[in-house]
C-alpha cells in the first residue's frame, strides 16, 4: 500500500492540490478516526510527553517531506533515495546509544553512499549531490525515519493507536508550519503572493479524505502492528516490498523512467537494506542464545 501511495498523490498534484495539502487533508482525516480508536489510550500521552514528541516531530517531517517529494518527482528516486534509512540509523545508534557497529554495518554505509552518488551522478553537473530540493525531502525524509526508530526503542509500553495518533498529529504540526512559511511569511519579505486554499471540484477533497481515513489509518497501523510483532530484522526485509512496488507500478502507471545508473545505484541501496537486516538477525540470535546460556 505504501508503495501505491505516489500515485494518488500524483494525482491530487496533477489536480491542483499540492502535496502539503494532501498531506494536511489526509493527516486530519486519519486523526479525525484516531479519536475513536485513543478511547483508554490517553493517559499513555503523558506518560513519555518528551519522547512522544520526538517521535510526533520526526514522524512529522518524515512523512510531510515524503508526500511532498513523491507528488513532485518520479516515485522510484525517492522511494530508494528515502531507503538510506539503514546508514543514518548506525549513525545515530553511534552516536546516542553509544553502539559499536561490526564491520558489516561499515559495509552497509559504504554500498549505500555509493548507491546514492551513482543516483545522484550528473555528468553535466559535476560533483554527485543532490540535484534539487525534492532529493534533499527524500533524504531527510529517511534521516527523520532513522530518528524515529532510534527513539522509539524506549517506547515499547506504548500500545499502536497512541503511537500512530501520535505520529498523525506530528504530520499536521510539520504542515501547518510548513504552510505558514510557504504562504504567509515568505510573501512578505519576497512580494510574491500565493493563493492559500486551491479552488477544486469537491470530489477531490473528498477523495483525499477517504484516501487519509482508510488508507493512512489502514497502512499505518498495518506497519506499527507488524513491527510490533516480528522481529526487526524481519520487518527491515518485508519493507523493502515497498520499493519493489513503487518501481514496478511507476514503470506502469506513469512516463518517468530510471536509468541505468540509477538502477545500479538503487539495487545498492536496497543490498545495503538488506545486509543491515541480516546483521540484525545475527546479533539477534546471539542475544537469545547468550540470555539462554545465563
Amino acid at each position: 500500500m505504501w508503495g501505491f501511495l505516489w500515485y494518488p498523490v500524483r494525482l491530487f498534484n496533477q489536480a491542483g492540490l499540492s502535496g502539503l495539502w494532501t498531506a494536511l487533508i489526509m493527516y486530519l482525516s486519519a486523526c479525525a478516526i484516531g479519536l475513536f480508536l485513543m478511547r483508554g489510550h490517553w493517559r499513555e500521552l503523558a506518560a513519555y510527553p518528551g519522547k512522544l514528541l520526538g517521535i510526533a516531530l520526526a514522524s512529522g517531517w518524515c512523512n510531510t517531506a515524503f508526500i511532498v517529494a513523491i507528488a513532485e518527482k518520479d516515485a522510484s528516486r525517492v522511494v530508494l533515495l528515502f531507503y538510506l534509512a539503514p546508514v543514518w540509523t548506525i549513525i545515530l545508534g553511534m552516536i546516542f546509544l553509544k553502539e559499536r557497529p561490526k564491520v558489516s554495518a561499515l559495509y552497509v554505509c559504504i554500498f549505500a553512499f555509493i548507491g546514492a552518488m551513482l543516483m545522484l551522478w550528473n555528468p553535466g553537473k559535476g560533483f554527485p549531490w543532490p540535484r534539487d530540493s525534492v532529493d534533499w525531502l527524500a533524504i531527510s525524509a529517511g534521516f527523520s525515519f532513522a530518528i524515529m526508530n532510534v527513539l522509539i526503542r524506549d517506547l515499547q509500553r506504548v500500545s499502536i493507536p497512541a503511537k500512530a495518533f501520535i505520529s498523525w498529529i506530528g504530520v499536521i504540526i510539520i504542515v501547518c508550519l510548513w504552510m505558514a512559511f510557504k504562504y504567509f511569511l515568505a510573501p512578505i519579505n519576497s512580494g510574491v503572493t500565493h493563493s492559500f486554499v486551491p479552488q477544486l471540484a469537491w470530489t477531490v477533497w473528498l477523495a483525499c479524505v477517504a484516501l487519509g481515513a482508510f488508507g493512512i489509518v489502514s497502512m499505518t497501523l498495518a506497519v506499527q502492528y507488524g513491527v510490533t510483532k516480528i522481529p526487526l530484522y524481519q520487518s527491515s526485509i518485508i519493507l523493502l516490498v515497498e520499493v519493489a512496488v513503487t518501481v514496478i507500478s511507476e514503470h506502469f502507471l506513469s512516463e518517468d523512467r530510471l536509468s541505468l545508473l540509477a538502477w545500479v545505484g538503487g539495487a545498492l541501496i536496497v543490498g545495503a537494506s538488506v545486509i543491515f537486516a541480516l546483521t540484525i538477525e545475527k546479533s539477534g540470535a546471539k542475544s537469545v542464545v547468550n540470555e539462554k546460556a545465563k
